[in-house]
């Protein structure tokens, strides 16, 4: 303020000249205008403005933030209360978040005397990202020609599974069969289980689950598993080779 005092003798004013002196600094109001101006799976980009009434030189602000709910299974640290000290600027990035979650989050300005009153909270959510592998992938019934398995839901989906990817080939059998037994081939699966049918008796397979939430499909690992013996087919090329008036030399190849 400046400020300048004359007197007064009754017939005049004297001069005066303008002094000026500053009232102490204060608790500021809440920085305005906070907004998360870009995000990704794991980062929410955020922005604000300085708050209305500085009531001095902001010195730093403080961002506060803590998990509210996601899809994936948390830890307690999810739920705990997190902060950082921003200098100067009016924005900054927050990192190492959880994919498709919502936080809370919140913004406060200090001047030298001490921290105002935090901002509006405001709520956002994460991306989705990669979903890990569906667990405890097990074989629940088998015969000669299927294989059916089951499994679990992925401990932290990162986002709403949306199938499952079920992929596999042959990799060992008896019989005599083409190309298309070792090639990988596709299932697409809304639930948590399928019955591979139309499979070669006695011959081993490699299945590997994975699970997608629309943006990624998770990492998988093939496991092996092996169909029932059955009925032979009939043995071909029975051939006599030889013969004498008492004996037969009889041949023949194992079954198709």
């Amino acid at each position: 303020y400046e400020v300048r005092v004359q007197a007064s003798n009754g017939r005049a004013l004297s001069a005066g000249r303008m002094i000026a002196r500053r009232t102490l600094e204060d608790v500021p109001s809440a920085p305005v205008n906070v907004l998360v101006v870009d995000a990704d799976n794991t980062s929410l980009l955020l922005m604000w403005d300085p708050p209305t009434f500085p009531n001095g030189i902001i010195l730093s602000y403080r961002v506060e933030y803590f998990g509210v709910e996601t899809t994936s299974t948390a830890n307690s640290s999810f739920y705990d209360v997190r902060d950082m000290t921003v200098y100067t600027v009016a924005s900054t990035f927050i990192y190492d978040l959880v994919p498709f979650s919502t936080y809370n989050i919140t913004v406060a300005a200090a001047t030298s005397t001490r921290e105002g009153p935090p901002s509006s909270v405001v709520v956002n959510m994460t991306e989705e990202g990669i979903p890990s592998p569906p667990t405890n992938i097990i074989l629940i019934e088998k015969s000669s020609t299927s294989l059916m398995f089951e499994w679990e839901s992925p401990l932290l989906p990162h986002g709403i599974i949306e199938y499952y990817l079920l992929t596999y080939r042959g990799v060992e059998t008896l019989n005599r069969v083409n190309d298309s037994f070792s090639s990988l081939k596709e299932k697409v699966v809304n639930g948590t289980s399928m019955k591979l049918k139309g499979l070669e008796p006695y011959s081993e397979y490699e299945v590997r689950v994975q699970a997608s939430n629309g943006r990624a499909l998770s990492a998988g690992r093939m496991i092996a598993r092996r169909t029932l013996e059955d009925v032979p087919s009939a043995p071909v090329n029975v051939l006599v080779v030889d013969a004498d008036n008492t004996s037969l030399l009889l041949m023949w190849d194992p079954p198709t």
